[in-house]
């Protein structure tokens, strides 16, 4: 039998660089059995991971869509960890696996990284319900709605994958954590996305800040726990098990959840015992001085989604369970362990900046 042939996209970021690690550490003989691949866009990354044994293809970016086709019709499964927003790539990868299928007759998997922020509702819509949900609702029906109301592009990108998949017979399965936090594993990015910008402003305004009254409810999942999922997801495709994919292959993760005051709470009072801030008590911004304020402010509707909104805080993950997924990383311990890891890691980088500038000025 031919050696599976996996392709694992985004291998120099958080998630991607994650699930590339874990999987090559993986016990389950078929994974260790088969040949992983994963792609980046200069060559220094490609010849450090080649150190490290692990297969790096140098490609165009994820704008290429036809170098994606032509890479992806070399693969069995294409794990996709990039972005969940970049509908062209995910179509070309998903077109590329169907032609492999075309060419060999053999069945092909895409997996797909999405997110909660689908479900988002912000400060510009306070009426609008956000109610909890599980895998086995209905969530493909729910995009469709939600997209019709108004695109957003990670959701767009999850209905493209789908009908793409559908289309030419390639088998889907759309992965969509909450806030995803803990320390990565991957070689090059290791911290996470929202913590570290809730650190940054802190340090910036020399308080926690939030915008309105941070009463927005997110769902959250350590990344120790996102990895497995995948590696399990994987294991029951290699095993030629069916489990539920395309429209009903869409998994949560959660295992808990926060509000935006909560978080900044937390970030306040680490933030004072290392004496690194003015104040440790939150102040509200409104979402105007937000994005004219905060370091990484790009415009409204990037900070309202990605700081304000608020998400199902319960996106049971019952089918994951189903597969035998079971999260180790719940505690809240786990959570405050992890702001503590950020507020290090951020004020040792800024240091290192610091002592840098001084050198060369």
């Amino acid at each position: 039998m031919a050696q599976t042939k996996i392709l694992v996209t985004g291998a120099t970021g958080y998630v991607g660089g994650s699930v590339l690690e874990h999987l090559r550490s993986s016990s389950n003989p078929k994974i260790k059995d088969a040949s992983i691949t994963t792609l980046v866009r200069r060559q220094d990354h490609a010849d450090l991971l080649g150190k490290r044994g692990v297969k790096a293809q140098v490609f165009n970016g994820l704008d290429d869509s036809d170098q994606l086709r032509s890479i992806a019709s070399d693969f069995d499964i294409v794990v996709h960890c990039a972005t969940g927003s970049h509908t062209a790539s995910a179509e070309a990868l998903i077109l590329g696996l169907g032609d492999a299928k075309a060419r060999t007759g053999q069945q092909t998997y895409y997996i797909h990284t999405t997110g909660t922020s689908n479900f988002a509702q912000g400060l510009s819509n306070p009426d609008a319900t956000v109610q909890s949900i599980s895998d086995k609702d209905d969530v493909y029906g729910e995009e469709v709605k939600l997209e019709a109301k108004s695109p957003y592009a990670q959701r767009t990108t999850d209905l493209v994958v789908v009908h793409t998949a559908e289309k030419t017979g390639v088998k889907a399965y759309l992965l969509m954590p909450p806030t995803i936090y803990g320390k990565g594993l991957g070689r090059f990015k290791t911290l996470s996305y929202q913590v570290p910008i809730v650190v940054r402003n802190a340090i910036a305004a020399g308080h926690p800040t939030y915008i309105g009254d941070g009463s927005g409810s997110l769902g959250k999942v350590h990344i120790d726990d996102v990895v497995t999922q995948y590696e399990i997801i994987l294991s029951k495709v290699l095993d030629g098990e069916e489990i539920p994919s395309g429209r009903k292959g869409i998994y949560f993760s959660s295992t808990g959840s926060y509000t935006w005051k909560d978080v900044n709470e937390l970030v306040g009072q680490v933030g004072a015992r290392l004496n690194a801030l003015e104040s440790s008590a939150p102040v509200s911004v409104s979402l105007e001085e937000a994005v004219e304020k905060w370091p990484h402010g790009a415009n409204a509707t990037f900070v309202e989604r990605n700081f304000a909104a608020r998400h199902p805080a319960v996106t049971k993950p019952e089918l994951a369970f189903d597969l035998g997924w079971k999260p180790t990383r719940t505690e809240e311990k786990d959570w405050i362990a992890d702001i503590e890891q950020n507020w290090e890691a951020i004020l040792s980088e800024q240091k290192e900046q610091l002592q840098f500038r001084i050198r060369t000025t």
